[in-house]
């Protein structure tokens, strides 16, 4: 009662002498009640979507239908409803609990029942829905509706109603001790003396995978807690503590008594949810910070006891507080920079109604989610995961857009990772902490089961992709923890984690091209130093780069339907894939076999492959940076890849499987889609070696481009090992008939007078496409063509290998069966040798011999002669009024062939000797061997000799016709008939046959006109080629003719074109043969530098048979092979004809140069490549495409992977043959030039012009460290006149789309293109598209393609699918110009769903502008097309009218106007999907507050010190009208304000200020000032929203004399 008098008395003499207080500022509006039927909940995340309806509000003993819809967006195999009813409800109809089996995934189901609500109150009633779609993964989510059954106002709402109200209940204190001191003062004037303790406990719910379990008390440690005294006037602040680790605290003891009125003090203990590390606030904009304190406890000295409990709301808070604590402590534990990110501001208000939780980096806020159907505040894992994302925010990358995001979806590989690093982080703080299963990420609905993700083994369903977040932390978590799952054999903990993520070179992306991703994480990972070995890079390939998910294959041959359906297409299921998620950037290796099991390997063949396989296993297994192995097999029957194996890093895990190998399927002859296969293989990863082992033909509709091109795309290569016995290595040999190489049994490639391409039949296609390929594979060998004359042809059946070998920088390895084994070595050297020493292509010949080909229409160009030299009529001609056949002839003389000497088989000529019957007998002696009319095969040792035969026939001249039966004469024209003509044009030496025809054509009578044979033969004095070309010739002229070369001795160095070939010739034609002078050998030099430890030399064989291998060291010493301490040599793989070597040496410091001889072997000539790698460190790769346009500039990036001296490279491109193909050119490593950061170890190049079109190899000279080296990329670069370019990729939205490309005819002739289309399995192309199509010299053109993403016109693949199209350009007659784009179609859905993102959900009036994200996503969460219009809307301020999404987003602002309110946004999509959200527009509220005391020291001569509050908004700007209160505590004793009273309260100014002064009473010590910031409280009174204390120093101790005590 004393209490109460004295604070009557203290009120009026308050009000009496200060007057009334000061109008305090109006704080926020109080959330409002917000009633509603209807709670929707879930999304994509969830895989869920739940609606449940009430049907009515409902009094005391009413019926309410309740309707609930639930939506599974994955099979559920079965669909569980649990109706969950509080006391006072009953079920009127139905069960509590429902199954429904075998649900499809999107597939809705509803479930109705009636409850009665017996008694008033509030009643929250639930249904839980949950389903397993796969093992290891449950999905769950709970419905709520809060109904208040009330006779006189009943409401339901979706939020509780009673939320919230006891957030600032006092907190209960569960036991209070009192002790007073067992010895009293001496004097009772004395002041009491008090030791204050106790203890603060809070609830915990633990969390399992069926929810949340019992509840228990926790400490809460490390917690700042005051004890404070209540006055009537101003509360004062006795000290502070913090918990220890059992929630304990103790005050320091201490003596004081109350002032003017008596000694009994009225304490309490005081805190606030706030620590270093983060503090929690309701969710309105002034941020109110939650307070709390036990009820005051009087007493008059003595020890005195708080036990505190928190209730379960004031619980919750603290939940959140020690999870961000938690979160900033094991950050701060692993941060080597020490570098502070500050406290975090945590939203959770009960009943506000936030339905998810997030992190606003505007604000850096994090928002907790207090949605009835999903509330976050227990769930440890969402908390740490926010708190995550405001530590990517503060110190990581921060590169994440943001967007939608679920388990087993796919997205984009910076969001993945921005969600995916704090999923990961959730798992290692709550693991450091100590908590049960942390390596799972559990996420409790209201009520229910967990949704749960386990990191150490993720479910199966889950993409194992960097574009996947729950990949990507399961990949952080395995480096993280010790527990060995799987290929996870590593326990790095969190520091090198940790310092990775916030390296600088990362978070500001200062050595990449891209974003903040996975991939660049382990770029980053590696050059920072951390571990790159095998077993760090195993435990992070089982979970990002495994392909579970069915992937679409790029496999699609010309074996289509006549309306471009597909023939074997496999339904719409087979398309259905994730995008890729293989980062490009790996230190590891990449190995993947693919074996061919087919009954023909068998036996012999098969165990070969698995002693092969098991030893590159064994070798490649070793390697200190590790390799990652794949093994795929398939049969003949089947283009279907069978995975044995993927993603192993450790042999002794899958040598079982290798040595289980069996043959099996079908076997059809010795041919196999053996490309298309491969194709598959490839589209799992990249940067992979290929290797595919067989021993059948390649099937001849076989798309070398467009594998090629894929495998380049993915930075891949090929290699190929033929085994013998069912592949033949040599089809024709010198001598066969040539034309069958060319084109079968058809007409060169020039097109059939009055045939367009577009006519040309399809068997003539396939036809046409091996002939194109073998030309190809020439060009890229540098060989101009195809091989020489004298070098045996490679079959049709190995040409597709070895062009993608060629194309992709792979190998190319024909070996007999029984000594595959040996061959092992030769691939196990592909991976311990990468550092390409030198890459070369030619042919060797004993003899001098011709490279030959048919004339394309380009090159055709008829020299008219008839004006130049005539050299008479050789022969007779026909006898006048005769039917006989005149004497055979030649020239009147011989003609000079060029001059200097033409060269012809390597020996200069000077003249020849023209004969009627189509040949010429070269030499400037030549005698007349008389005319030979009978056509033989070539060679042949019978005269003619030495000669070139354009027409060898039997023919004859006649200038005459029969008239009437009885007369000859010669008609105007016909007087020159069988006239030789000659003629100098520049280079070209032109012989002509002018009127000569057929003998068996001559008109003996009839008065036919004569039917002349119109060639000529053209001689190049400088390059020595010589042409054969046609020009009016009848259809089958050389059905009985020999078209061809020979040399002097009729040798197997003369070349046959056609023999007896009807075919063989066509108006406007003709052949090229190009001299391949003899060299029976060829030596290449490699220098040697001191990194490398060995070198090896592979010889590849094509075609022909070769000597030994010589390999010499830099004295000029031949390698022994008997020095098998220091040599490998494997020089019998192909005993025939050698076509496979490799020495391998080990270098032992012998720097310089090396050499390696290649020699023709017995058949006199072959073609080859000679590869020389070295193992070393240095091992240059080109980044980008290697088919380049000839005449385009485009500048050239290589990846050393280390620094060079002087930052440079010095480039030389070079043919095959070893010459300069244009001039050197440096390639800068400074991050001007395209090369990622400066001193990366990737070098970029100025644009470059090719010195024109051919085949180059890049070499690259340098030093690191002050050793010299020389390299060469082993794949090489073809400029082409030619660029056929993507338009961009497509959306697909049903039905048919179409890509468009760019084709450019960079030559100076018009040409035309032919298509290879390749589309994935199960896809439709419109086949016409793929018709020829004619560009003129210069121009460009646009070429469309017609596709489907199923086989006909339905299209129900889920958004997201994507497939890749590859299309190549091939010049249509002889395929020697080619390039090939890739383009990507992927199926979107229109919108299901609209979301509206606010990164500020609070701005001012007049002007102030919010970013605005509305994301647009399908049913299933996938992004919507690119470039869909949003329509928008607000009722306050402005928004654009329409946005356009990218990406499944779209960015606008939205500009406040002059009037304040609440501003409704609306969102909503073309088919009618929309959604909104509020933004509250008025005048910023306070803040901070921020007290300043000057000077904080009071010296003896100073009795007086300012006190200035400040109080500024969220912007920090000032904030005029608040209401502030300063006061000064203890009672008066130590201090007043000026005028003498303990506190003052006013509004602040314009500059956002109160002030005061404080006056000194004490003489010593110190004072506690403290201003608060006061806000309604609802009731009509106030409560401090803000606080800020300082404490004052009272100058210099006194010293103070007190009796002496004695105390027991």
């Amino acid at each position: 009662m004393r209490r109460l008098w004295l604070a009557l008395i203290l009120s009026l003499l308050i009000v009496g002498v200060w007057g009334p207080p000061p109008v305090q500022a109006q704080g926020p509006p109080e959330r409002e009640f917000r009633p509603s039927l209807v709670d929707q909940t879930g999304g994509p995340r969830d895989q869920l979507l739940l609606t449940l309806v009430a049907d009515a509000a409902v009094r005391p003993g009413e019926t309410v239908a309740l309707t609930l819809s639930a939506t599974p967006l994955l099979d559920a195999p079965v669909l569980e409803i649990y109706w969950v009813l509080p006391d006072g409800v009953e079920l009127v109809a139905g069960t509590p609990t429902e199954e429904i089996d075998m649900m499809a995934a999107r597939e809705v189901v509803q479930s109705v029942r009636s409850l009665r609500f017996t008694t008033p109150g509030t009643h929250r009633v639930a249904v839980e829905v949950g389903y397993t779609p796969y093992e290891g993964a449950r999905y769950t989510r709970s419905g709520v509706l809060f109904f208040m059954v009330d006779e006189d106002a009943p409401q339901v709402s979706d939020l509780d109603p009673l939320a919230g109200i006891d957030m600032t209940a006092p907190v209960a204190v569960t036991n209070v001790v009192r002790t007073p001191f067992s010895i009293a003062p001496q004097s009772t004037s004395a002041t009491p003396c008090f030791t204050v303790s106790g203890s603060l406990m809070r609830i915990d719910k633990p969390i399992t995978a069926s929810g949340y379990g019992a509840d228990v008390m926790v400490p809460v440690v490390d917690f700042y807690v005051e004890l404070r005294e209540a006055d009537l006037v101003f509360d004062d602040t006795i000290d502070g503590t913090y918990t220890d680790e059992n929630g304990q605290f103790t005050f320091p003891r201490f003596c004081e008594g109350d002032g003017l009125f008596d000694d009994t003090l009225e304490l309490y203990v005081w805190f606030r949810a706030a620590t270093s590390a983060a503090r929690v606030t309701d969710s309105s904009w002034i941020d109110e910070e939650y307070t709390y304190e036990t009820g005051e406890i009087s007493t008059g000295g003595g020890n005195l006891t708080f036990d505190m409990e928190l209730n379960a709301t004031q619980s919750a808070v603290f939940n959140i507080l020690d999870a961000a604590g938690a979160a900033t402590d094991f950050w701060y534990l692993h941060d080597v920079d020490d570098s502070k990110i500050g406290p975090v501001q945590i939203h959770w208000e009960p009943g506000y109604g936030d339905d998810g939780s997030y992190y606003r980096g505007f604000w850096d806020e994090i928002t907790i989610a207090d949605d009835p159907s999903d509330p976050d505040e227990w769930d440890d894992s969402v908390i740490i995961h926010e708190w995550g994302h405001f530590a990517d925010d503060k110190r990581g990358c921060d590169g994440s857009p943001g967007g939608p995001h679920n388990v087993t979806g796919t997205y984009g590989t910076d969001l993945a990772f921005g969600e995916g690093y704090p999923d990961y982080y959730q798992a290692a703080v709550r693991d450091w902490r100590g908590d049960a299963n942390a390596g799972i990420y559990l996420d409790v609905p209201g009520s229910g089961s967990s949704l749960f993700v386990d990191l150490e083994s993720l479910a199966p369903a889950i993409p194992r992709s960097q574009r996947n977040e729950f990949a990507v932390a399961a990949a952080l978590w395995d480096l993280y923890d010790g527990g060995a799952d799987g290929q996870d054999l590593v326990q790095h903990g969190q520091t090198p984690i940790h310092s990775v993520y916030t390296w600088n070179e990362f978070t500001n992306q200062g050595f990449f091209d891209s974003d903040c991703d996975f991939e660049n994480y382990l770029r980053a990972w590696s050059d920072a130093g951390q571990p790159n070995d095998a077993v760090t890079a195993a435990a992070i390939s089982q979970n990002v780069f495994d392909t579970t998910l069915p992937t679409v294959a790029l496999v699609r041959a010309l074996d289509t339907a006549p309306d471009g359906a597909l023939g074997d297409a496999v339904g719409a299921q087979a398309a259905t894939a994730a995008m890729s998620g293989a980062p490009e950037y790996r230190w590891w290796n990449r190995t993947s076999f693919v074996v061919d099991t087919s009954p023909s390997m068998a036996g012999a063949k098969l165990n070969a492959v698995k002693s092969a396989l098991t030893l590159q296993a064994n070798t490649y297994g070793g390697v200190p940076e590790g390799t990652e192995f794949d093994l795929q097999t398939f049969h003949a029957g089947s283009t279907a890849l069978n995975t044995v194996f993927e993603n192993r890093f450790f042999p002794s895990t899958f040598a079982g499987a290798i040595s289980g190998l069996t043959t099996g399927g079908s076997d059809s002859g010795c041919t196999v889609d053996a490309l298309r296969v491969l194709a598959g293989a490839a589209d799992r990863d990249t940067r992979t070696d290929l290797w595919l082992y067989t021993d059948g033909d390649a099937v001849s509709a076989s798309r070398v481009n467009a594998v090629s091109q894929r495998l380049t795309d993915r930075a891949s290569r090929a290699s190929f090992v033929l085994l013998g016995g069912c592949t033949t290595m040599a089809l024709a040999s010198p001598g066969v008939d040539a034309t069958a190489l060319l084109s079968g049994a058809t007409a060169p490639l020039a097109t059939t007078a009055g045939t367009t391409p577009a006519e040309t039949s399809e068997a003539a296609l396939a036809e046409q496409q091996v002939i194109q390929q073998r030309r190809e594979a020439a060009t890229w060998l540098g060989t101009s063509g195809f091989a020489p004359a004298a070098v045996e042809q490679p079959s049709a059946g190995i040409v597709p290998y070895l062009l993608t070998a060629l194309k992709t920088g792979g190998q190319f390895l024909y070996v007999d069966a029984a000594q595959l084994a040996n061959a092992a070595d030769i691939l196990e050297a592909q991976l311990t040798h990468k550092a390409g020493a030198g890459r070369w292509s030619d042919y060797v010949s004993d003899v001098a011999t011709y490279r030959y080909d048919s004339l394309a229409s380009y090159e055709f160009a008829w020299i008219d002669a008839t004006d130049g030299n005539a050299w008479g009529k050789p022969g007779s001609g026909f006898a006048p009024n005769s039917a006989l056949d005149g004497p055979e002839g030649r020239v009147a003389a011989l003609f000079s062939l060029t001059s200097p000497a033409f060269s012809y088989y390597g020996a200069g000529q000077y003249g020849a000797m023209v004969y009627e019957n189509g040949y010429i007998v070269i030499g400037g002696n030549a005698s007349d061997e008389g005319a030979t009319p009978n056509n033989t095969q070539l060679p042949n040792g019978a005269t003619p000799n030495f000669a070139v035969y354009p027409f060898w026939d039997d023919l004859e001249w006649d200038n005459r016709i029969y008239i009437d039966g009885s007369l000859w004469v010669a008609p105007p024209g016909y007087e020159n008939h069988g006239t030789i003509y000659t003629k100098q044009v520049g280079d070209w030496t032109v012989v002509q046959w002018y009127g000569f025809g057929l003998a068996a054509d001559v008109d003996f009578g009839t008065g036919n006109p004569f039917q002349a044979q119109e060639f000529q033969v053209l001689f190049h004095r400088t390059t020595g080629e010589i042409r054969f070309q046609y020009g009016d010739v009848t259809g089958s002229a050389a059905a009985g003719a020999t078209i061809g070369i020979e040399d002097r001795n009729a040798t197997a160095a003369s070349v046959q074109v056609a023999y007896n070939n009807s075919g063989a010739i066509m108006d406007n034609s003709g052949y090229k043969f190009v001299p391949a002078p003899a060299q029976p050998s060829r030596t290449y030099t490699v220098a040697v530098d001191s990194t490398m430890e060995s070198v090896g030399f592979l010889l590849t064989g094509y075609s022909g048979s070769f000597d030994p291998l010589l390999v010499r060291d830099p004295a000029g010493t031949l390698v022994s092979c008997s020095d098998t301490a220091n040599v490998l040599c494997l020089l019998d793989l192909d005993p025939a004809g050698r076509k496979v070597q490799y020495i391998q040496v080990d270098t032992n410091g012998r720097t310089g140069n090396w050499t390696a001889t290649v020699a023709a072997g017995p058949s006199g000539s072959g073609t080859f490549a000679l590869t020389s790698l070295g193992a070393s460190p240095l091992s240059p790769e080109s980044v980008g495409d290697r088919t380049r346009p000839a005449g385009t500039a485009l500048a050239m990036v290589v990846d050393l992977g280390l620094p060079a001296d002087g930052g440079t490279l010095t480039g030389q491109l070079r043919t095959p043959g070893g010459v300069p193909f244009g001039s050197a050119f440096t390639l800068f490593d400074d991050g001007a030039h395209g090369d990622g950061g400066a001193g990366d170890g990737r070098f970029g190049s100025a644009a470059l012009t090719p010195a024109g079109s051919g085949t180059a190899y890049l070499w690259l000279t340098g030093a690191v460290n002050g050793t010299a080296f020389v390299r060469v990329d082993p794949t090489p670069y073809v400029f082409q006149p030619v660029s056929y370019t993507s338009l961009g990729d497509v959306v697909n939205t049903g039905g048919t789309s179409t890509l468009a490309f760019s084709l450019r005819n960079a030559d100076t002739a018009d040409h035309c293109y032919r298509f290879e289309v390749t589309v994935p399995e199960g896809w439709w192309y419109d086949t016409l598209d793929a018709l020829p199509r004619c560009v003129n010299a210069g121009a460009t053109v646009t070429h469309q393609i017609d596709v489907r993403m199923t086989s006909d016109a339905t299209n129900d693949l889920p958004g997201g699918t994507t497939g890749t199209v590859t299309v190549a350009a091939i010049e249509w007659e002889k395929g020697e110009i080619s390039d090939s784009a890739t383009a990507s179609v992927t199926r979107r859905h229109s919108a299901a769903t609209v979301e509206i993102y606010l990164e500020q959900p609070e701005i001012r009036p007049g002007g102030d502008t919010a970013p605005v994200r509305v994301y647009a996503f399908d049913e299933a969460g996938t992004a919507v097309a690119d470039g869909t219009v949003l329509t928008l809307g607000t009722t306050l301020g402005s928004l654009p009218a329409t946005a356009t999404t990218v990406d499944g987003m779209a960015r606008v602002t939205f500009t406040s106007g002059a009037a304040q309110g609440l501003a409704t946004l609306t969102a909503q999509s073309p088919g009618g999907a929309s959604d909104t959200a509020t933004i509250l527009i008025e005048t910023a509220p306070p803040d901070e507050l921020r007290l300043e005391v000057a000077p904080e020291v009071l010296d003896e001569a100073t009795n007086t010190a300012s006190l200035t509050a400040t109080v500024t908004d969220a912007y920090g700007n000032p904030v005029a009208g608040a209401l502030v209160r300063i006061g000064v505590e203890g009672d008066g004793l130590r201090g007043t304000l000026s005028d003498g009273s303990e506190a003052m309260t006013g509004t602040t100014n314009g500059a956002g200020q109160v002030t005061a002064v404080f006056q000194r009473v004490a003489q010593s010590g110190s004072a506690g000032v403290r201003a608060e910031l006061l806000s309604p409280d609802g009731t009509g009174g106030q409560r401090v929203a803000r606080e800020d204390r300082k404490i004052i120093s009272l100058g210099t101790p006194h010293r103070v004399f007190l009796p002496l005590a004695i105390r027991n």
